[in-house]
């Protein structure tokens, strides 16, 4: 474990907290009445992920893929604090993971402030959302903090570092991966942010995604993915595929109909002949052999039907903060798809249609495609991240004497004046 100095006579300290996975131990204790202030300079390169998702699995997709480049070009040992009931992504990679309790976003610091305090990371990375608390908390330990920033309705980002300029002081690092914010962030936000790509996970390279969907070659596949989360308009735009199937079932040769209904969407209706899906590991392979796609815009699955060239038939989600109706419309003026705000069976059967019956409507789709360059930019948030893991740094870590040797993180929340 390496040697501990107390720099106070050792008969007023009640007992050290074991620490665990150490790499070096710089030698200095603080005592102040029960509490131990520990000052480590630890050589592991511990990153601890942020990823608390509400509806879906946008923020959980994003940051396991950053962690994926961390751990093949650096070694970094990772770990995540979730909401999520849905964590294949991080088993499938074998990285540790301990799940929020079930409370809002941002109403976890209690939690994530005892899991900072035990697993003393040199830097944390959040998606977008954070808990004040654990924020604060992780800043005055010295631990550096890092905001994955992605486009949001207008307005809510500047309330936001308007409400809370002096909570978003305490970030080392944006890391900014969406066109469109620029200039809207402040030049104490832009002095401290790298642009970059859009996050996406890599195609797993499945070789056997057109066997495992029996697609053939001369097959005109549809694709419908609901992305992983549940939504009040589910069922109506679940209903509106079926009704597009129906529609279109006789008139295009070879037509195939794939439905990827996400692990928290519920049943999509029985109909004959489509093929329905939980979940589609390997996303990008599998658009790979689609001529078309339909789907909500939501930032991950968007980014993914760009990179694979796919044309698209967009129907938004409204929320609060996200802003996929802004997305949609982008990819419907950019030529490369079509934005319906509403979702109807009709019109999607006829977009469908359109685009396989007319060659100058894939023409211009193609071309249209040619004039995006799309360079995800994992690698480079990674390297950033990476950089400042590089950085020998003191992280000090709180401790409490207790009769459970363990941090009582309320009363230690309170003791250094950290709202949760």
């Amino acid at each position: 474990m390496g040697h501990i100095r107390p720099i106070v006579p050792i008969h007023h300290i009640h007992h050290i907290h074991p620490i665990h996975h150490m790499g070096h131990i710089r030698p200095t204790v603080h005592t102040e009445g029960i509490f131990l202030i520990l000052v480590i300079t630890d050589r592991i390169m511990k990153a601890l992920f942020y990823s608390i998702n509400g509806i879906g699995l946008g923020h959980l997709s994003r940051t396991s893929a950053i962690a994926k480049q961390m751990i093949d070009d650096g070694g970094a040992d990772i770990k995540f604090f979730t909401k999520s009931d849905f964590n294949l992504f991080l088993e499938d990679m074998g990285v540790p993971f301990v799940k929020s309790p079930p409370v809002g976003i941002g109403d976890d610091s209690e939690a994530f402030i005892h899991l900072v305090n035990e697993y003393l990371p040199k830097v944390i990375i959040y998606d977008n959302f954070f808990p004040h608390g654990g924020l604060l908390y992780a800043n005055s330990r010295g631990i550096r903090n890092v905001l994955i920033l992605r486009n949001k309705k207008k307005g809510f980002i500047e309330k936001e570092l308007s409400d809370y300029g002096d909570v978003y002081a305490k970030f080392d690092l944006f890391v900014v991966t969406e066109d469109g914010l620029k200039d809207r962030l402040p030049e104490s936000v832009l002095e401290r942010s790298i642009f970059t790509g859009p996050i996406i996970r890599e195609s797993v390279r499945d070789n056997n995604v057109a066997k495992r969907y029996g697609i053939k070659e001369d097959d005109f596949v549809v694709c419908f993915t609901c992305g992983g989360g549940s939504n009040s308009k589910r069922l109506p735009v679940f209903n509106a595929v079926k009704g597009a199937w129906e529609e279109l079932k006789g008139k295009i040769d070879g037509l195939k109909f794939i439905v990827l209904r996400g692990p928290f969407s519920g049943d999509f209706p029985e109909s004959e002949g489509i093929i329905v899906k939980e979940f589609e590991k390997d996303m990008t392979g599998l658009l790979a052999h689609c001529d078309i796609v339909i789907s909500h815009a939501g930032y991950n699955t968007v980014n993914e039907i760009i990179l694979s060239k796919k044309p698209s038939i967009l129907i938004p989600v409204d929320s609060k903060d996200d802003c996929q109706l802004d997305r949609a419309m982008n990819v419907e003026k950019t030529g490369i798809g079509w934005c319906l705000k509403e979702p109807d069976s009709k019109h999607i059967a006829s977009l469908v249609k359109e685009f396989h019956d007319k060659p100058r409507v894939r023409e211009g789709i193609r071309k249209a495609f040619e004039s995006i360059n799309v360079v995800p930019g994992n690698k480079e948030v990674s390297d950033a991240i990476l950089r400042l893991l590089k950085e020998e740094r003191d992280v000090l870590k709180l401790g409490k004497s207790c009769n459970n040797n363990c941090v009582c993180c309320e009363e230690l929340g309170n003791k250094i004046g950290i709202e949760k």
